[in-house]
């Protein structure tokens, strides 16, 4: 149910976003609502999860030093970029680095891998049941 409930969540998020983005490409608030939004549940969710094992979240300096500052850092500067520094004659300059610097703060910003979980490999297509056909008498797409 939570699952189902997150999707409908997201999708319904996506679609305010873009509304308000037709609305008012420019606005101010297209861009600091749902940042503000996302900083609020944030915050919420890292206290809980510290009050649950009774220390800060994230536990260690270094994640706060090297992944979630920079990361914030890089958002801020991406909101300002676009809601300052964007005019019809740079846009688009401007809006491809908007767009870098999203996607930069966003890779800053995910939650680490889990470690009890095994990578990606390619061992796992080794075993995934299918064989490849060594016949020379059979060719592709013959019916007999």
């Amino acid at each position: 149910m939570f699952s189902f409930l997150s999707q409908v969540l997201f999708m319904l998020g996506t679609l305010v976003i873009a509304m308000s983005m037709q609305l008012d490409r420019r606005g101010i608030w297209n861009m600091l609502g749902p940042c503000l939004f996302a900083l609020i549940l944030l915050v919420i969710a890292w206290t809980t999860r510290g009050v649950r094992r009774r220390r800060c979240y994230p536990p260690s300096w270094q994640r706060w030093v090297f992944f979630l500052l920079p990361g914030v850092a890089l958002a801020l500067t991406a909101i300002s970029v676009y809601v300052f520094a964007e005019t019809n004659a740079n846009y688009y300059y401007t809006h491809s680095l908007w767009h870098v610097m999203v996607a930069a703060s966003v890779a800053f910003l995910l939650p680490p891998r889990e470690r009890s979980k095994k990578s990606w490999e390619w061992s796992h297509l080794i075993d995934c049941g299918y064989k490849i056909c060594q016949e020379d008498r059979e060719e592709l797409y013959v019916v007999t």
